[in-house]
């Protein structure tokens, strides 16, 4: 029977902070803003992170 290497998707909830905006929109654009690029967690920001959930999973060969 073949073996494959899975991989899932995890996505979680974080606090971004406290934002002064006219909008709901225009506070999660500043949030964003605010965090730049891709998001890398360290061991102490990984306690953080809540309700973490696999919520997708691709699947590909094992060699």
């Amino acid at each position: 029977m073949p073996e494959y290497h899975v991989y899932g998707q995890v996505t979680g909830t974080k606090y971004l902070g406290k934002f002064t905006a006219d909008t709901p929109e225009k506070a999660v654009e500043a949030a964003m803003e605010k965090m730049g690029g891709p998001v890398t967690l360290c061991h102490h920001c990984t306690a953080q992170v809540e309700d973490a959930q696999v919520v997708d999973a691709t699947a590909e060969p094992a060699r």
